[in-house]
């Protein structure tokens, strides 16, 4: 039944139309950065270190955090049209498969996002002229940010079942964004998802992690995807039908 699910929100998604907007929104984030660092190249000069503060300035702080609530409304967008909701938890399925079939769809366009930026990153650096090598923490910043980017997806997910309005959850990401950095910026970054997201992508401070910040990264973000997909189980169950 839960592969069923799955199937039935992917399929959701590409009737949607949602992928080509996910490859746009990553390349605006990349363009903005990539041209910020070009007019200040005589000041930013750490190479693609400096290309990345810069790309991930705009898209970890707000790019990434509103396309997953982009990503979330869309996905509990058909549900509240026409009762939907009262038909599906009227259906014989877990609470819990609609929650872990939503959030397994939301990581599937995360990872795909990550990719597109990655992508999007390595062509503005060579056109910018960078000729030096990738960095080998690029594969860590896109990871790290994919899994912490999930726990984000956990809460829009809450925010997006409860609201049924499309557009707010995306403006309450904006919000939260913008406390994420003011938590990143006090040294308090696994404070909240948002903040996460931010700290992990290094957006402020290239360079890669030990293991040990690794683990609690990886462990503080699984803690905040299962304490708010247990909250959204909570809240089905006693969603009247």
């Amino acid at each position: 039944m839960l592969f069923r699910c799955i199937k039935s929100e992917i399929i959701k998604l590409k009737r949607s139309g949602i992928v080509p907007v996910l490859i746009i929104i990553p390349l605006i984030a990349v363009f903005m950065g990539t041209g910020n660092y070009y007019m200040n190249i005589g000041v930013l000069q750490n190479k693609w270190y400096s290309l990345w503060t810069q790309v991930s300035l705009f898209y970890s702080y707000f790019f990434f955090p509103a396309s997953i609530a982009l990503i979330c409304s869309y996905l509990c967008k058909l549900e509240h049209e026409n009762s939907n909701w009262n038909k599906i938890l009227a259906a014989p399925i877990k609470r819990r498969n609609i929650i872990i079939s939503k959030l397994v769809s939301a990581t599937i366009l995360i990872c795909f996002l990550q990719i597109m930026v990655a992508i999007f990153y390595i062509i503005g650096g060579k056109i910018v002229g960078l000729d030096s090598n990738i960095p080998k923490e690029l594969i860590q910043w896109i990871s790290l940010g994919a899994v912490t980017g999930i726990s984000v997806a956990a809460v829009q997910l809450f925010i997006s079942m409860n609201v049924k309005n499309f557009a707010v959850p995306v403006g309450i990401s904006v919000c939260l964004s913008i406390l994420g950095l003011r938590f990143v910026m006090a040294e308090m970054a696994f404070s909240i998802p948002y903040s996460l997201v931010i700290y992990s992508m290094s957006a402020l401070k290239p360079g890669g992690f030990g293991g040990d910040v690794i683990a609690k990264i990886l462990i503080t973000a699984f803690l905040f995807t299962v304490i708010f997909a247990l909250i959204e189980n909570i809240i089905l169950k006693r969603k009247d039908v």
